[in-house]
């Protein structure tokens, strides 16, 4: 809770309960009120001398001297005190009150008196009303019993009236004999609820029943004797009893008069919490809190932990100030004093002081106790601030450095800078030069490639010239038959070797052209049954293969994968074929002893999916296996491949789907290819 909302429930805590606190410095005779005190006293706040005879002088004449012995009684013995007292109000009003305090003694060893005020008027009118009451219904019924019932009636009249809960008890076993309706309210029962109830249904501890009635016996009445009772509701309440033995009906009896003060009990616990939260702030802050006179007269003194002092206590307490500190010092500070009392607002110094074997700086804000300019009382807070003034100026030296070092760094930066330019340019020279290499070398592969068909189309094409010339000189008809069958033969090489041309072409449009089409969700199973049945169809058309060739095994949980469908459709088509090729040729090279097939697989994992074509032909060699994705490489024969499949499948499964493509093979034993997508 903040403490401004603290002190503010406690003020209004102390108006509702007519309740004020005052503290007196034996020494300085010094009395601060509170608020509620001087409403109590009927004064304006200020409009007291502030001394223990100004005190003395409000208290009723007839009970001063008890009051004075009270408080030198506990002056002297240390003791905490407690005592009624008659106050004399400006207009002649006479309030009672009752007060209690403890002593403290500061280090020095002087005297301080701290101490609360309950305005207990009411009550006490009350209680000398029902004494009244009492003895009167004694002597009436000593001398008139016959007036026994009017007297009754005037004696509940009086205490229903009475703002004060009351109670009349049985003694034996603390049966409720009579409550007035301020007691059935303060316990939480309804009119007449108390019928056949005992007292100790009442009692928060059984125990202080037991007590009440032993301090009777022995004192013969108990007055303001505090415990707390439990409601009807369970709630418990504090409480202050005056008790007095009564015969009631012929019985041993105990009038019993209760005020509430679960108010005052809590407004003195939040003043003990208050001050001990303000004691812990102390000893936890690195500071050092002196309170003084306006003069610096040092009267307190707070020192917070780790704090080294300039002068032991006893050299400080009780002088100003000014006279402890060093004169440069000491003239600052009193300069500060005269400003706080001129203006009321805080000022603010800085100071070094010698401590040990070295210079400490320090820094201290004054500022007035009470609110306003004036004579009061100043509250000084000291910190060392030695530490945090070195850290600064180390913090000023690293960063004159770090600007240093980052000028320093500015220029290597620009100096890279620079460099990475010179170095930008060269790779892009690099890269130049390298796409001329690669284009200079696909064009030498296409031009290599292209040239065998057309040398054979030169070729053809000039003997079938001559072929001609010769039909034409010809006059037997069975000559000439013969020269144009092999004319017709060398046409039909011409077409063969200018289709060759035509699908070498066709390729390398294929290869610019892939990764251009848009991507989609595709059955991965379907796409890669269909393209592998399609390619075996394609391959058996041509040449027939002994015995099985293609099985499937494909992973049921495949499901789809985002890809071009065309361009994986080719891929695909292109591994089966090369595997139907490898069967083939370890088919044709062991005859019927071996069994040629090619597994066609699919699974998924965490990473994507995953396509494998493993065939049991050939194998390939370590160094076929290294260039077998370089565009043009081929091992087959003249006219069965230009050797851009294998590269066409890799550029669209690594560049066209992020994917990869990799080959394991053993020769004489067998590939597999295993191609694999996010």
């Amino acid at each position: 809770m903040p403490p401004a909302l603290r002190d503010r429930l406690i003020a209004e805590a102390q108006r509702l309960a007519g309740l004020g606190w005052w503290t007196w410095e034996a020494a300085a005779d010094r009395v601060t009120w509170s608020d509620e005190l001087y409403r109590i006293y009927g004064l304006e706040p200020g409009a007291f001398g502030a001394s223990f005879a100004a005190y003395l002088e409000r208290v009723h004449p007839d009970d001063r001297a008890r009051v004075r012995a009270e408080v030198e009684r506990a002056v002297a013995t240390g003791d905490t005190f407690a005592f009624k007292e008659r106050v004399v109000r400006p207009d002649g009003a006479v309030r009672v009150l009752h007060s209690a305090g403890e002593v403290l003694r500061d280090p020095d060893g002087s005297v301080r008196l701290l101490g609360v005020c309950h305005d207990v008027t009411e009550r006490v009118e009350a209680e000398d009303a029902l004494r009244r009451a009492y003895d009167e219904m004694e002597e009436r019924v000593a001398q008139r019993t016959a007036e026994l019932a009017r007297a009754e009636v005037r004696f509940r009249a009086i205490v229903e009236a009475c703002p004060t809960p009351l109670l009349i008890s049985r003694v034996a076993d603390g049966a409720v004999l009579y409550a007035n309706a301020r007691l059935e309210a303060l316990v939480g029962v309804e009119t007449g609820g108390l019928a056949g109830r005992t007292t100790p249904d009442f009692y928060a501890d059984p125990a202080d029943r037991s007590r009440v009635l032993d301090a009777v016996r022995e004192r013969g009445e108990v007055r303001d004797h505090e415990l707390r009772i439990r409601r009807a509701d369970g709630a418990t309440r504090w409480v202050a009893l005056t008790v007095q033995p009564l015969a009631f009906d012929a019985e041993p009896a105990l009038a019993t008069a209760l005020l509430d003060v679960t108010e005052r009990k809590a407004t003195e616990r939040a003043l003990r919490e208050r001050t001990g939260e303000l004691e812990a702030v102390f000893r936890a802050l690195p500071d050092l809190y002196f309170r003084m006179d306006a003069d610096g007269t040092i009267r307190d003194y707070r020192a917070g932990r780790q704090f080294g002092l300039y002068a032991p206590p006893d050299e400080f307490l009780g002088r100003p100030m000014p006279d402890v500190l060093p004169p440069d010092v000491g003239a600052l500070t009193a300069d500060a004093l005269a400003e706080v009392a001129r203006t009321g607002e805080p000022v603010g110094i800085e100071y070094t002081l010698p401590l040990g074997d070295e210079r400490r700086d320090f820094e201290a804000r004054l500022l007035p106790l009470d609110e306003g300019a004036g004579g009061g009382q100043v509250v000084a807070v000291v910190r060392d601030v030695t530490a945090e003034r070195r850290h600064t100026a180390d913090l000023d030296a690293a960063r004159r450095e770090a600007e240093a070092a980052r000028g320093r760094a500015d220029q290597y930066a620009a100096g890279l800078e620079a460099s990475l330019a010179d170095l930008r340019r060269a790779q892009d020279r690099l890269v130049q030069q390298e796409k001329m290499a690669s284009l200079g070398a696909l064009t030498a592969g296409i031009a290599h490639e292209i040239k065998n068909p057309l040398t054979f189309v030169t070729g053809f094409a000039s003997v079938s010239r001559d072929l001609l010339d010769e039909v034409d000189a010809e006059g037997d008809p069975g000559a000439r038959a013969a020269l144009l069958g092999d004319l017709r033969e060398n046409v039909a090489k011409i077409e063969a070797h200018g289709r060759r041309a035509d699908a070498i072409v066709q390729a390398m449009m294929a290869h610019a052209r892939s990764g251009s089409s848009r991507r989609r969700r595709v059955d991965l199973n379907g796409l890669v049954e269909e393209s592998a049945s399609r390619a075996l169809h394609a391959a058996t058309a041509r040449r027939p293969l002994p015995g099985p060739a293609l099985v499937f095994d494909l992973a049921p949980d495949a499901g789809a994968v985002e890809a071009v469908p065309e361009d994986l459709d080719r891929v695909v088509v292109s591994l089966v074929d090369n595997a139907l090729g490898a069967v083939r040729q370890r088919a044709e090279a062991e005859g019927d002893g071996y069994v040629p097939a090619v597994t066609v697989s699919t699974r998924r994992d965490a990473g994507g999916v995953e396509i494998r074509v493993a065939d049991n032909g050939t194998g390939m060699p370590e160094a076929v296996r290294a260039r077998v994705f370089e565009p043009f490489f081929t091992t087959k024969p003249p006219g069965e491949g230009i050797g851009l499949g294998l590269s066409l499948a890799h550029d669209i499964v690594v560049q066209g789907h992020g994917g990869a493509l990799t080959v394991e093979s053993v020769e004489a034993d067998g590939s597999t290819f295993i191609l694999q997508l996010p």
